[in-house]
């Protein structure tokens, strides 16, 4: 404590402590924007999942999934920050460019609870067959669509979940949300479908309401979405996604009843939002768009 109050008192004692006090406090209140700062990030990732124990039991992935209504392979994960003065942009907002580096830190949490001990045991069957490449995912690329503003100094979180895959990739979504939002939309969602007695809410004329050709209702504690791709590779082969779910004990394996309608119930899922991950695919096609045989407006230098 003595050591506190000597410290303050030499801050507040001198034009020079005072300065090194706000340049110190600047800092911390941005410290998530600081120079090297998303390494600490990342690397604070894979430590706390390092840390965590297996999200589930193979034996128990069934009564999990049932109990609470969603397979653990489309669960979301929540992580929660702040917008910090240095990523405002000039009508200080947060900065489109900003929302990146908070989506890196969620997938990786994200892909290291759920799939780091299948890639655990896909990386052993690789070193016994005799190839020490590492397994790993790799990002093939990303967007983001931008709803509302977020303004400085609120806090939000990042909610991160699978939302498909093909042969390839692994479609991964984001959502950029009021902090604490999550279950509200939940409840709400399941007041709307489900009526507060539980029974399933009608029209009036008896057929039952949100049907697939309905438009879905953005709720308000949306700030922004993000779809990301990404190919699990052993050295340049490419690991199908089914193979690190199935090793991640996600997709559960077996010829009984219970077995088959929860794999049923998953690929329902799967297909359900195949459209997005397809629709986004198609955005490949633009690389072939760029013409180097064009007629330009001017070249101008930016400043470094």
């Amino acid at each position: 404590m003595d050591l506190l109050q000597e410290a303050l008192s030499y801050l507040m004692s001198s034009p020079k402590g005072i300065l090194a006090g706000c340049i110190g406090l600047f800092g911390l209140l941005n410290l998530k924007s600081l120079p090297l700062f998303w390494h600490v990030r990342i690397f604070s990732a894979f430590f706390q999942q390092s840390k965590t124990s297996s999200l589930h039991d193979s034996s128990d992935i069934l009564d999990l999934s049932q109990n609470l209504h969603t397979p653990l392979i489309f669960r979301p994960l929540i992580t929660s920050t702040r917008c910090s003065i240095l990523e405002l942009d000039y009508v200080l907002h947060k900065s489109n460019s900003t929302y990146f580096t908070d989506l890196d830190v969620s997938r990786v949490h994200l892909l290291l609870a759920l799939f780091k001990n299948g890639m655990a045991k896909l990386q052993k069957e690789e070193n016994s067959n005799g190839n020490n490449k590492m397994v790993m995912p790799v990002l093939g690329g990303a967007s983001a669509s931008f709803r509302r503003a977020i303004p400085p100094f609120r806090k939000y979180d990042v909610v991160t979940r699978v939302l498909c895959w093909d042969e390839k990739w692994i479609y991964i979504v984001s959502w950029f949300v009021t902090t604490g939002s999550l279950g509200s939309v939940r409840r709400k969602k399941d007041e709307k479908i489900s009526g507060p007695s539980g029974v399933g809410s009608k029209h009036e004329d008896g057929k039952q309401g949100h049907s697939e050709s309905s438009k879905p209702v953005v709720p308000r504690s949306v700030y922004a979405t993000s779809i990301a791709k990404y190919v699990v590779k052993a050295g340049s082969k490419t690991v199908k996604p089914e193979s690190v779910m199935v090793a991640s004990g996600l997709i559960p394996e077996g010829d009984s009843e219970e077995v088959k309608g929860m794999r049923a119930n998953i690929e329902k899922g799967r297909l359900q939002a195949l459209k997005y991950g397809r629709a986004f695919c198609e955005l490949d096609g633009l690389h072939g768009e760029f013409d180097e045989d064009v007629d330009t407006l001017r070249s101008f230098r930016d400043l470094l």
